[in-house]
């Protein structure tokens, strides 16, 4: 799947009508440059996700850890915390 963060809406909205309870992707993969898939990353979790967060289990909107719309780190690389 590709596209602007609305076309990737768009086409979750209609995964979720499929009652589908979970949804992996990948976001490096073929030639492209690890600040890209980081930036697309970045798009998804602040573009994508927050339209899905209604969604999810009262446990998981609840857990510490899960924070929605944040930047993002990216830990273990050179240069990076």
């Amino acid at each position: 799947m590709a596209g602007t963060p609305d076309s990737i809406r768009a086409y979750m909205d209609e995964y979720v009508t499929t009652g589908a309870n979970y949804f992996v992707c990948a976001f490096q993969w073929g030639q492209l440059r690890h600040e890209q898939a980081m930036r697309s990353i970045e798009l998804f979790v602040t573009d994508v996700m927050p339209h899905y967060l209604a969604a999810a289990p009262r446990s998981l909107r609840a857990h510490p850890d899960i924070r929605v719309g944040t930047p993002l780190t990216c830990c273990g690389l050179p240069g990076e915390p």
